[in-house]
């Protein structure tokens, strides 16, 4: 699947959330193998240790904010205005194990709470994603 095609799924899956298992199991695979945007507050071009990346309380929980666009990554040009683009699984490797994952779309958002990213990075870690 192209880039392209993995964004147009993720936006579809999180706008037009579907019930059941295989449904987040599609949206899931897409956000692992998605290039996303992590917005920064410094230039991480220059210093990649200094990412400082946008956190957020999401339903009482800090979640890190990752778009699947440039476009929708729009609205946080005044926040933090430099990026670095990242394949879904390597970022759900380094969120915090304290942090959720914030994924926002043109339209929508979806949260991943940390318990969530623990059950994604052990089947990250077996092989079984």
């Amino acid at each position: 699947m192209t880039q392209p095609e993995l964004n147009g799924v993720i936006e579809h899956l999180i706008v037009h959330p579907r019930d059941g298992d295989e449904a987040r199991y599609a949206l899931i695979t897409a956000i692992l193998g998605a290039m996303l945007i992590l917005p920064s507050g410094t230039d991480v071009s220059s210093d990649p240790a200094g990412l400082r990346p946008v956190v957020i309380d999401h339903e009482g929980t800090p979640h890190v904010v990752v778009f699947n666009s440039v476009e929708a990554a729009r609205t946080m040009r005044e926040l933090a205005p430099f990026g670095l683009t990242m394949r879904g699984d390597d970022i759900i490797r380094r969120v915090a194990r304290s942090h959720g994952l914030l994924v926002v779309v043109d339209g929508g958002m979806l949260g991943l709470p940390p318990a969530m990213l623990d059950a994604i990075r052990a089947d990250l870690t077996s092989g079984r994603a």
